[in-house]
């Protein structure tokens, strides 16, 4: 499998590979290819035995690992074998409460061959005891010249769509790569940034209609508000306008309700 890394990052992974922890915490932003990551690292340890991601219950719900999924793996990983075995939980930051209680469990009684490999781009989410029985690893971004020349590798010779990649996920291999493959979600995300810049610069009126038509669905709603987010922070590092502050500040609050299924 070929990944792209920074080198602290590719360090930190690498002096793994030896020696397995029981439990390995993959961190960072989201499109740096946590879930890529998990694979390749399980791809080194030995025999990926089952990954466990997120999923909706319906439309209009936030995507979710229930606790059977984490449960089912009781009997699964208590077979005794001399191979090595990993489970990828990806996103693990989706987990119930009830769901990381019992994988809690697991964590509390390792297996000698069998790890697993959580990844979240919100760790503070995970109870703190999840925490502590884990290896930490926190994947930084890879650089600028790298991004471009992933760009390069990927085949994007236009100069305007190489600065659209850029603007919105430079140093995020796993979010160029995907940018650049697929057209249809390239224009899905030029629209999202269009729409967040409406809402910065347009007037109240203006902002209300956009409002209403993203809260008709909650991940679209989530969408929204974190391209808006990150225009906000690139405008304030280049100029720190109070207004863009606050406007910043409310819609923090805005992702926290959202993910607590607030209206």
């Amino acid at each position: 499998m070929d990944v792209l890394l920074h080198n602290e990052t590719k360090k930190a992974l690498e002096a793994t590979f030896q020696s397995p922890p029981h439990a390995l915490l993959l961190t960072g932003v989201h499109g740096v290819g946590l879930k890529t990551l998990a694979g390749y690292v399980a791809n080194h340890w030995g025999t990926l035995l089952e990954t466990i991601e997120p999923t909706a219950k319906s439309k209009s719900s936030l995507a979710a690992i229930g606790v059977e999924a984490v449960r089912n793996l009781y009997d699964r990983t208590r077979m005794k074998t001399n191979d090595s075995y990993i489970v990828i939980i990806d996103d693990a930051d989706t987990m119930t409460t009830t769901a990381q209680n019992a994988l809690l469990k697991l964590l509390e009684e390792p297996s000698n061959n069998f790890h697993f490999i959580l990844t979240t781009h919100k760790p503070d989410t995970l109870l703190a005891t999840i925490r502590s029985r884990t290896q930490l690893c926190n994947v930084r971004r890879i650089s600028s010249v790298d991004s471009v020349r992933l760009l390069r590798k990927l085949g994007v010779s236009d100069e305007m769509t190489k600065r659209q990649l850029l603007f919105v996920a430079d140093g995020l291999p796993a979010e160029l790569s995907r940018l650049a493959s697929n057209p249809k979600y390239l224009e899905a995300t030029t629209e999202k940034v269009r729409l967040a810049r409406d809402f910065i610069t347009k007037s109240t009126y203006e902002r209300a209609l956009i409002v209403q038509d993203v809260s008709q669905n909650r991940q679209n709603a989530l969408d929204f508000v974190e391209t808006t987010m990150l225009l906000l922070k690139k405008s304030i590092e280049q100029a720190h306008e109070e207004r863009n502050i606050q406007l910043l500040d409310r819609l923090i609050l805005a992702k926290e309700a959202i993910l607590r299924n607030a209206n």
